[in-house]
């Protein structure tokens, strides 16, 4: 097995989504909407908002078979809407 530094981009991507499936298994991800934060209660704006682990953490650590270290994951739930490009746009 190739080591993590001679990878591309795309195998790195590959190994980390293994990392990411463990990860996953920490939050309830649920059908059901998620409670809203306070920006998102307090104004009119569509806010990425955490999706908290089993045990209320915000993110979580995972190890990867074939990723060096432990990697800091997180969750956001789905914000609605149409993918705009690649970058921010100019108002």
């Amino acid at each position: 097995m190739r080591s993590w530094d001679t990878l591309t981009e795309t195998g790195k991507i590959r190994r980390l989504r293994a990392l990411a499936t463990t990860a996953l298994a920490e939050f309830p991800i649920e059908p059901l909407r998620l409670r809203l934060n306070a920006l998102a209660r307090d104004t009119d704006l569509d806010v990425a908002r955490f999706v908290r682990a089993r045990d209320g953490r915000r993110y979580v650590h995972a190890p990867g078979s074939d990723v060096p270290g432990e990697r800091r994951c997180v969750l956001f739930e789905w914000v609605p809407g149409r993918i705009l490009g690649d970058g921010p746009t100019e108002i």
